[in-house]
């Protein structure tokens, strides 16, 4: 399992509209960025409070993508 779909399972596990997920990766020679597009219903479940959720996502993918020494980011798009 490579890093893009361990990130599309924890968002399944977490969000109701699972056949809305959709995950865009975007490299440049710094950054690799993942945009992430979730039902506009799912918004509330992916921030939470402050935030919490999301930062501990962007933690563990920091983590898995770090072992490649490898550096990501987290961007999140609703979808209406």
């Amino acid at each position: 399992m490579d890093n893009i779909e361990f990130l599309k399972v924890i968002l399944e596990n977490l969000l109701q509209k699972k056949e809305e997920i959709k995950i865009k990766k975007s490299e440049d020679e710094f950054w690799i960025l993942l945009e992430i597009e979730v039902d506009k219903s799912d918004m509330p479940v992916l921030i939470w409070k402050k935030g919490n959720t999301i930062n501990s996502i962007r933690n563990i993918m920091r983590v898995a993508w770090g072992v490649k020494n490898e550096r990501v980011n987290i961007k999140i798009i609703e979808n209406n």
